[in-house]
């Protein structure tokens, strides 16, 4: 079956598609399970893909052969000396940082691997997701057990910002087509209520209710 994401640039990756939807660049994908490197492909087509994972996690044979290397590592213990320095155009970090106990210092670890004038994309849940409702699929930021801790944009920013980086963009991560998206499929929700007791997470929920923070920054 085909997400939205086939055939609309997922949030995520918008500001990387408007500044290197037509060039040739590399990318290390911090965190790169679920198809990531398909998507990528998809709407980069002259990406040089790298990733690193603790553990391969929901990628396909076709995954693994789009990329150019893939780094096996566990970032908390801040050895990445593996992946060289001042290599890459772009690193993406989507919904990983709140997964790490240190995770502002395994990003100032990461910060070293990118190229002067290169990009930055961080993903992370809200604080304020600690208010929202429980959900099927992650909308509490406990509904994961694997969060092990809050990080906020100010921090985020301000190791970025001591590092001689510029933010370019931050806020709320939203698509406002999928909010309009989770309304006109909101009967669905009203089911999962009824048999679940919980919504669940599909069709724009957490553009809804503004789940997930983001920071692009480039370095100077």
């Amino acid at each position: 079956m085909q997400t939205l994401s086939h055939f609309r640039c997922p949030t995520k990756l918008r500001y990387l598609y408007k500044d290197f939807k037509n060039k040739k660049f590399k990318v290390l994908d911090v965190g790169c399970g679920n198809n990531s490197p398909t998507l990528f492909k998809k709407w980069f087509s002259n990406v040089r893909y790298f990733g690193v994972d603790k553990l391969i996690y929901n990628n396909s044979k076709k995954d693994l052969s789009l990329m150019e290397k893939f780094f096996q590592l566990d970032l908390t213990k801040l050895k990445l000396d593996d992946i060289e320095d001042n290599f890459f155009d772009v690193i993406f970090m989507s919904h990983v940082i709140e997964h790490l106990p240190n995770g502002l210092e395994v990003l100032k670890k990461l910060m070293k691997k990118l190229k002067k004038n290169g990009a930055i994309y961080i993903e992370f849940p809200s604080t304020n997701s600690l208010s929202f409702p429980s959900a099927r699929g992650t909308l509490h930021f406990c509904d994961d057990d694997t969060h092990v801790k809050l990080y906020d944009l100010k921090d985020i920013s301000n190791v970025l910002l001591e590092n001689n980086f510029k933010i370019i963009k931050a806020g709320k991560a939203r698509d406002f087509f999928r909010i309009i998206l989770f309304f006109l499929s909101f009967p669905l929700q009203i089911i999962s209520l009824i048999k679940h007791k919980k919504l669940t997470v599909r069709h724009g929920l957490w553009d809804t209710f503004g789940f997930s923070h983001f920071i692009y920054a480039k370095s100077k």
